[in-house]
């Protein structure tokens, strides 16, 4: 019994043709949606040749990342912030923006001592790129990643004084990485399912501008950060109803003192 054929090329149907031969009934698919549910990277990736990409966010009620003076540690409680380790295990790279380095200076890497999940330090172990989009060359070389090996650093140029990986990737009128070419390489180069975005509001507009966000785990703080905090999200504004992004909720799920909403694109 089966839920679903493998799409990779390599295993489509191969097995359950090798159990017919050897005379093994074989009943399937069963629950098929719920079994390709398991693992919907590898399923976008070799059924469109795209991966899945998740953003996290965390906000409060008034819809805000942080206060007008920039300050954002911590919109979520801790409960919460554990929680976005697993999100972390789980994806095959992390990427975020290079303002978010500058601001913040994060680790980004999966802590094993906050993993709450069996095989922490195993799941902690696997190498995950973590990915920095620094379209105008303005990642500091005293930042806590410098010290990571699993850095990249994605820019329009490579910078010889910077001592990480870097990669070179087309930008817009803006200055901004090309999104496409960047899932494009992490698909191609890093051989990436499930990509988690942690970014600022605007690598995040254009990751929904880009129509590329498949889904977005959204941590939601009981709090109220005043009009002149910083929004969530950095786009255009839009002029008709139909042009608005528009996302079903999937789960609503209260982790320690903030809900976790997973929204998922509407086909």
């Amino acid at each position: 019994m089966y839920a679903g054929t493998d799409p990779h090329p390599g295993n489509r149907g191969l097995g359950l043709q090798k159990l017919k031969d050897a005379g093994i009934e074989v009943i399937g698919p069963v629950m098929e949606p719920a079994g390709l549910a398991l693992n919907p990277g590898h399923i976008k990736k070799f059924t469109v040749g795209k991966p899945l990409v998740r953003l996290k966010l965390a906000q409060s009620l008034d819809g805000k990342t942080a206060l007008a003076n920039g300050q954002s540690q911590w919109i979520t409680g801790p409960e919460a912030r554990r929680d976005v380790q697993k999100l972390r295990a789980r994806s095959c790279a992390v990427v975020t923006g290079v303002g978010t380095v500058l601001a913040d200076d994060p680790g980004m890497n999966v802590r094993s001592e906050e993993l709450p999940i069996e095989f922490a330090e195993l799941a902690a172990s696997i190498r995950r790129p973590i990915v920095v989009l620094d379209g105008q060359g303005r990642f500091p070389a005293t930042a806590k990643l410098i010290e990571n090996p699993n850095l990249i650093v994605a820019a329009s140029h490579e910078r010889q004084e910077l001592d990480a990986q870097q990669v070179v990737l087309p930008v817009n009128a803006e200055g901004h990485i090309d999104l496409a070419k960047l899932l494009q390489f992490l698909v191609a180069e890093e051989d990436c399912n499930e990509i988690l975005f942690e970014c600022g509001a605007t690598l995040a507009g254009s990751l929904l501008s880009a129509n590329l966000v498949d889904e977005i785990v959204l941590y939601l703080a009981p709090k109220v950060m005043g009009a002149g905090a910083r929004d969530l999200f950095a786009v255009s504004d839009y002029v008709q109803m139909d042009q608005v992004p528009n996302f079903a909720i999937e789960e609503a799920r209260r982790i320690g003192e903030d809900l976790r909403l997973t929204l998922v694109t509407k086909q």
